[in-house]
């Protein structure tokens, strides 16, 4: 029982660092935006989206929909990686 509540304890301190982290990175976003750094916007908005993904598939309690979170997980890690490499490169 007391694993369960430390569980608990732990995811929903996950979420509460997603959230913020997500809010955080929106500001990060519409600086980017307003002050003309077009060269890393396309990293922190696939970032956004990566966060908040993330703490969807926290939040999900629906078993038939854990498949098509993993798969949208999984291509938000890839844009996200593609975007750090353009970043880098270009």
């Amino acid at each position: 029982m007391e694993n369960i509540i430390q569980y608990e304890k732990v995811k929903s301190s996950i979420k509460l660092l997603l959230l913020v982290l997500t809010i955080l990175m929106m500001g990060v976003l519409a600086w980017a935006g307003f002050s003309g750094r077009e060269s890393i916007f396309p990293f922190l908005l696939t970032l956004t989206l990566f966060l908040s993904i993330c703490n969807l598939q926290l939040v999900n309690e629906n078993p038939d929909r854990k498949k098509l979170y993993k798969i949208i997980f999984f291509v938000s890690c890839l844009s996200v990686i593609f975007a750090f490499i353009k970043l880098m490169v270009g």
